[in-house]
């Protein structure tokens, strides 16, 4: 039988065991037994110490993160923390070229299939991110931080080198180049050769907002991208900043990591609704506390672009729930939208008179033109509608279609001005080139025409033709200067406006009953989206089923070749050229849409 050592009551004479045996033991008091588990805990503390030993790189401007610089990176005792990072950031050269000298040695060359970026490469394309990007998406943390770390995230390497490639001339190629390898290294990623982190679900937040060129929207992955994010950062705790302990074991929360988690966060419900929105889906991620604390400023270091961002979303959000989400309907129409429209319009009004830039503008816009489109519908206008919706008067669906045309026509001309007056990207190289847009602008410019399109050629509101075909031409030809190739997304857009465009008024205003006899019910806001692809697809089937009609064909597809383009400044390629060539892919258009072009007609 296994005796209980008694060393400590006959202290300091030996225990009984040893005393049997001859034997003299020495009991120290202040020995306590240690776990396994608790020792591995010790010696991650221990490396983690001796991490924090290594010299930190100095703050490059001697200043606080409060004025806007970068601040140097001080551990805490159980790692190191993730200084932040000020939404306004600009990185001089000088302080370039530190960088440069200083991690070019820290980094290892990346490897993606067969191209190789070398570490100078790659702290060239971060820079140039923070420099040009990083303020209108600011979910990164400090610079150095990154720099130091991004070693353990391939996916936001590459993801930073594409985005930062994406409108230069000489890296062109490349951006095309990486289009299918990063699709693959983002599909690994996420099914598991990365570990579950916060760098990537940054990494997957920048894909959806500086997407790779694709062709259809069927093959844009972003909301798959977006959804695997919401999905990542729930697991990894990032809904509750404050207490990542309780999802990732030995992690124990900061300041500075907590407010990081938190813009992450909170970039997660922001990008959720931009991809949603412009696909008419429902949101996969709800309101929270973390959400609505950050709309109060409980959280300082949350950038206030973020926070503006978020304020918006936050609108956007509810006004689509009540609107387009209602249980009670089968479409999930409000059977009563006038009075919600009314509301919501007024808390937009609201949010107006704050508003800072003409970005800001733009989005707040886009934001009403969303909120209007549940007033344009056709169900609500026509009294053989299939659902007991409370017909919406016509005065106020004139005055509602009024304000949507005078929203979309300022967005259209916002966009021109940012797009003109962009002071665009200065590579290290020394070339000029436009900044990459985000997918909020682009989808807030190509919603705006579609409204447009929707109002001039698809309704039966009488509206100066000339004028807004000027408008749709002036955002047309944005969207060319944004191509990266040939028939990708941006490419297809510019094809449908060209084909709607160039209708003959006189003869399409006799068949607006017809085209709108099949319209898209269920898609929230993005069913004017859907409407107008089909109109324009159920007109072109038409034509093509009756060539004898050579007379009103010739005339729905007149070429625009001796107009002027909205732009007076772009580039001398700009294409003005034949619109008048009826071999539009739009077979390729059947999977922009849900079913095949047979089933439309």
């Amino acid at each position: 039988m296994k005796l209980r050592c008694d060393g400590l009551e006959r202290l300091p004479a030996p225990c009984s065991r040893c005393e049997s045996t001859g034997k003299n033991c020495v009991i120290d008091r202040s020995f306590r037994r240690v776990s396994r588990r608790d020792r591995l805990d010790e010696l991650e503390k221990d490396l983690r110490a001796l991490q924090a030993g290594v010299e930190k790189p100095a703050n490059l401007n001697n200043q606080s993160i409060s004025s806007g610089n970068i601040e140097e990176i001080l551990p805490t005792s159980d790692q190191a923390s993730t200084p932040l990072i000020d939404s306004g950031e600009k990185i001089d050269l000088p302080d370039s070229h530190a960088l440069l000298s200083r991690y070019r040695s820290v980094l290892l060359p990346h490897r993606l299939e067969d191209i190789e970026l070398q570490p100078q490469e790659i702290i060239k394309h971060v820079i140039l991110f923070y420099r040009h990007y990083h303020e209108h998406f600011p979910i990164l943390p400090d610079i150095h931080y990154l720099l130091q770390n991004i070693q353990t995230s391939p996916l936001l390497v590459w993801v930073i080198v594409a985005i930062t490639s994406a409108r230069r001339p000489l890296e062109q190629y490349l951006r095309v180049k990486l289009i299918e390898p990063m699709k693959r290294l983002a599909g690994a990623s996420i099914m598991g050769s990365d570990s579950p982190s916060i760098f990537l679900v940054q990494a997957l937040l920048l894909l959806c907002n500086w997407p790779m060129p694709f062709k259809a929207t069927i093959t844009d992955p972003s909301w798959t991208y977006c959804g695997a994010a919401v999905s990542i950062a729930l697991r990894i705790g990032l809904h509750k900043p404050a207490f990542q302990v309780d999802f990732m074991y030995g992690f124990r929360g900061d300041e500075d990591g907590i407010a990081l988690r938190t813009r992450s966060w909170v970039a997660c419900f922001i990008m959720q609704h931009r991809v949603s929105i412009i696909l008419g889906l429902p949101t996969m991620i709800k309101l929270d506390h973390t959400i609505l604390e950050s709309m109060t400023g409980y959280f300082p270091h949350l950038p206030q672009s973020l926070q503006r961002m978020l304020f918006l979303t936050y609108k956007i959000h509810n006004f689509s729930n009540q609107l387009g989400q209602c249980e009670s309907t089968k479409y999930g129409f409000s059977p009563n939208p006038l009075s919600l429209v009314q509301g919501f319009e007024k808390d937009l009004d609201l949010f107006q008179t704050t508003l800072k830039s003409r970005r800001e503008e733009t989005a707040l816009l886009s934001a009403k033109l969303h909120l209007y489109s549940y007033l344009l519908s056709p169900s609500l206008q026509d009294h053989d509608a299939t659902e007991s919706l409370k017909l919406v008067e016509g005065h106020h669906i004139t005055y509602y279609v009024g304000q949507a045309y005078s929203c979309a026509s300022r967005i259209v001309n916002l966009s021109y001005d940012m797009f003109s007056q962009d002071p665009g990207i200065e590579s290290f190289e020394g070339v000029q080139e436009k900044r990459h847009w985000s997918v909020g602008w682009t989808h807030d410019l190509m919603y705006a025409m579609m409204v447009l399109l929707w109002i001039v050629k698809l309704s039966d509101v009488e509206c100066d033709i000339d004028a807004a075909d000027s408008i749709l031409r002036q955002g047309r030809n944005i969207y060319k200067q944004l191509m990266t190739m040939d028939d990708d997304h941006h490419s297809r857009v510019c094809d449908l406006v060209d084909y709607i465009t160039c209708m003959d008024f006189n003869n399409l205003k006799d068949s607006r009953t017809t085209l709108k006899q099949t319209f898209i019910r269920s898609r929230m806001s993005a069913n004017i989206i859907w409407n107008v692809v089909y109109a324009a697809k159920k007109r072109f089937f038409e034509q093509r089923r009756t060539p004898g009609d050579i007379e009103s064909n010739s005339i729905d597809m007149v070429c625009f070749s001796a107009d002027r383009p909205g732009l007076d400044d772009l580039e001398p390629n700009t294409y003005t050229g034949d619109f008048g060539n009826d071999n539009i892919s739009w077979i390729d258009w059947d999977s922009f849409l849900p079913t095949d072009g047979a089933n439309i007609i």
